[in-house]
């Protein structure tokens, strides 16, 4: 980034995205107190659900609780490659990434994330996806549905830095 482009000083909007994905749910819990210190908050892309115990539960509505989000990360974290190989699209939404919404919002999180196994991605299916989400985090970035899809959201990035350099 170019010296001129950023301003010094404390930045209000500043920050840093923490996901942790899978189901290291007890190592994530562990970790609460470190969370606390920095005021840390993260979001937990949970795989296979409905594989999760009573006790991994209840640990998962407690990080929740925390003020950390939990997200969808499908139902049996599939490479997506592979598994387009023997399924198209349409099968990847109803087989992984429904069924695992429905399993974690039935057990009280509220999910408003998705995140692709092994950051792979395609952007033919992240459209539907979009549907269901309001961030779907693609090859390691996470980024807004209105950053990906603009025609969902009143706020395009390009109107959004215009009104930036308007302000500065």
């Amino acid at each position: 980034m170019a010296r001129d482009t950023y301003e010094a000083g404390p930045r209000s909007d500043a920050g840093v995205c923490l996901t942790f994905d899978d189901w290291y749910i007890d190592g994530w819990f562990a970790a609460r107190r470190l969370f606390d210190r920095y005021e840390a908050r993260a979001t937990f892309f949970i795989g296979k659900p409905d594989k999760l115990d009573r006790d991994a539960w209840k640990k998962l509505r407690i990080l929740q609780d925390d003020g950390h989000e939990i997200g969808c990360h499908t139902m049996t974290h599939p490479k997506l490659a592979k598994f387009l190989e023997a399924h198209d699209m349409d099968e990847y939404l109803h087989r992984e990434v429904l069924p695992a919404l429905e399993i974690l919002r039935g057990e009280g999180m509220e999910v408003t994330s998705f995140s692709y196994p092994y950051f792979r991605h395609r952007p033919q299916i992240t459209g539907q996806i979009a549907q269901h989400f309001r961030m779907v985090r693609e090859g390691k970035a996470a980024r807004p549905i209105h950053a990906v899809y603009p025609e969902r959201s009143n706020l395009t990035i390009d109107r959004m830095l215009a009104e930036r350099r308007a302000e500065a």
